[in-house]
This record gives C-alpha cells, structure tokens and sequence, in this order.
C-alpha cells in the first residue's frame, strides 16, 4: 500500500508541475538600452544566480553588451568585443557563450561571482552555418541549436556534425522569424519561433518536430512594438520570449508558459 501511494503521489506531482502554454500573454519586464550603438538586438540571455540579464546586438563587435538587474534597469555597458549571431548563459560553465558572425569563431565571457563581465575569450571553431544564422543553446540536449528554413540543427560544442529535426508549422505558409530561434526546454514544447505578422510564438515538439502549440503576445501595460521583428531583434530566456523595438530601443519580454 506504501509504494502504491508513493507512485500515485509521484505521478500527481508530476501533472501538477508540467509547464503548459500560455494563450496569450501579456508583457512584464521591459530592458531598455541605454546605448545608441546597434539596432539588430539579437540575443537577450539570464544567470539565474545572480539574476542579471544581459543584452547584445549583431553587426560589430563594438556594439555593447549590456547587463540589466531583474527589474529591467540597465546597471553596466561595455564593448561585447565580437560580432555576435548568437549568445546564451552555459549553466554548466557559469559563463557567457556564443558565436560570431559567418562562423568565424564563437566566444566565452567570464563572469565575477556577482555577475558582472570578468573578461572574454575568442574560439575559432566554425559549424559551417550561413554567416547570418543566429544560434541558440539547448540546454537539455547540451546542443547549439541553428534553424535554417524548416530545420533546426543540433550540434555539440566543437563538433561540425550535427542532428536534424524537420520542423512541421500546422500553415507551411506562415512566415516565421527563423533568425531568431529559441529553446525553452519545456517538454513537447522545446522550440520556439515567432511569427510577426500577428504577434504569434510557435511551439514545436524536439521529438517530432511538430507543431504543438501557440502564444498570442499581448502589450499589455507596455507600450506596444511599432516595428515588429521579423528577423532578428527576437530572443528567449527565463521563461520569457524577448522582442526588440528598434525605436524605443528596448526589450520587450512575455512569460510564455503557466
């Protein structure tokens, strides 16, 4: 009787704790960027310890990285030092990652133990993608993920071969920003792609590559986005999807899941 009623209370905590979408979803931070320099923002990245974002954009590697508190409000700026397609916090290493442009190599920021940048290291391992294709990290495949058209592409750190998955939009006509790919490791909703056009979050399954569910975002209390992104200014982290308006310069986060 004890082992059934462990089970029966494993299998409850299960359901009571398996994360489902949203349908729809209002704003509830905003980070906006105190730098004039960069108008493509392509990544928006979280440290969980310390609870610092950190903001950057594509274009040059004199753009500024930005670190902003949990509240949003910008606390530090310095050069990024790389021309990034691409950044993401590695639990594993407690460290920025990334890659540059074109491939030509990837990079690594140190972080001091209350989050601020320490100092980078340049990497000139290349996965062959094209020179635009913005990378991501899937954390629970411990894979950089790519997606080209309906593709998405899985490597392991420093390896050039990669895993495949096809993806299946539910309208193979929707124009979807693939330039701004997100992993959210929610189970059966782990790949995110957004849809401009109607301010729509796609989710697609890791497993099948099917679609499995939606996210309409919703301005709520914020002010809404005048230039919708669909390439690039697209970013995902801390449960969040991030949109950057080029125009107030800020990003734009919605909670995507329950």
């Amino acid at each position: 009787m004890n082992k059934l009623l462990l089970i029966l209370g494993l299998v409850t905590t299960m359901f009571t704790t398996a994360q489902s979408p949203l349908m729809n979803s209002n704003c509830d931070i905003t980070l906006t960027v105190q730098g004039e320099d960069g108008t493509n923002g392509v990544s928006v990245t979280y440290n969980p310890s310390t609870q610092l974002y950190y903001t950057v954009f594509a274009g040059n590697s004199l753009y500024p990285i930005e670190v902003h508190s949990s509240s949003g409000t910008s606390i530090a700026s310095q050069e990024v030092g790389f021309d990034v397609r691409g950044m993401w916090y590695n639990p594993s290493t407690k460290s920025i990652q990334g890659i540059s442009y074109d491939n030509q190599g990837g990079f690594e920021i140190k972080l001091n133990t209350d989050g601020t940048i320490k100092g980078s290291v340049a990497t000139s391992f290349s996965y062959g993608m094209e020179g635009q294709t913005v990378a991501t990290y899937a954390v629970k495949k411990k894979s950089i993920m790519f997606v080209e058209g309906f593709t998405a592409y899985f490597f392991k750190p420093g390896k050039n071969k990669s895993k495949t998955l096809t993806l299946s939009p539910t309208d193979m006509n929707t124009t979807l920003n693939t330039n701004g790919p997100m992993y959210t490791g929610v189970k059966n909703y782990e790949i995110a792609l957004f849809e401009a056009e109607t301010m729509t979050v796609h989710l697609f399954s890791a497993s099948s590559g099917k679609e499995t569910g939606k996210v309409v975002l919703k301005s709520g209390s914020c002010d809404p986005i005048e230039e919708l992104p669909d390439f690039f200014r697209v970013s995902y982290c801390n449960d969040r999807v991030f949109l950057f308006d080029t125009y107030s310069r800020t990003w734009t986060g919605y909670k995507l899941f329950d």
